[in-house]
This record gives structure tokens, C-alpha cells and sequence, in this order.
């Protein structure tokens, strides 16, 4: 493999340092979002009384990733986690209502 000169390296450097920070960016523009988006999970989590642990395991994460959702820190994965957590949350409310609705006949 052909190595590289110091114009190239300097090059990729300055490409990386770039990348980084348009990244850092986009994260602190899109963190106002995450806040928001994390507060109205958690929220509808402890009125629904589901401890944070048991949708963790159910879309097989850790309890820190969704603690980390629900500040709105960055994430990976975010849309996915989001989703299963959003489906999560439906799949106890179905399960309830199924419930409410069994011994009320």
C-alpha cells in the first residue's frame, strides 16, 4: 500500500475536523427537538405507570439508552429506539384495555 504524503494526511485531517463539527452542529440544532420528543415519552410512560425498565426490555435495550431518549441526549440508533419505544407504549395500552375490556364482560 502506497503511503501517504503530509498534504494528504493534513487533507483527511482537516476533512475529519470538518465532518466532526458540522456533526456537533447538527446535534446541538436537533437537541431542542430530542427534548421535547424525550419529555412527552417519559411522561406518558409515569402517567401510564410502566417503569422505564420494562419497555427497555421489551425493544431489548438498556435502561441507560432510554434514560439518555428521554433527556434528549444523542443516541444511536434514535429513529429506531424512538419507534420501538412509541410501540412499546401502544402494545401496554392495547394489553390494558384488553384487560379492562375481559372483566367488564
Amino acid at each position: 500500500m502506497k503511503e501517504k504524503t503530509a498534504d494528504q494526511l493534513a487533507y483527511i485531517g482537516g476533512r475529519v475536523v470538518e465532518n466532526l463539527e458540522a456533526r456537533n452542529a447538527w446535534k446541538a440544532q436537533m437537541r431542542p427537538i430530542w427534548i421535547r420528543e424525550g419529555q412527552r415519552l417519559r411522561e406518558l410512560r409515569e402517567k401510564l405507570d410502566i417503569p422505564r425498565c420494562h419497555i427497555a426490555k421489551k425493544i431489548h435495550v438498556s435502561d441507560g439508552v432510554l434514560y439518555r431518549l428521554e433527556r434528549g441526549d444523542a443516541i444511536k440508533r434514535r429513529p429506531l429506539v424512538f419507534a420501538a419505544y412509541q410501540t412499546a407504549i401502544e402494545l401496554f395500552l392495547s394489553k390494558r384495555a384488553l384487560a379492562v375490556q375481559s372483566f367488564n364482560i
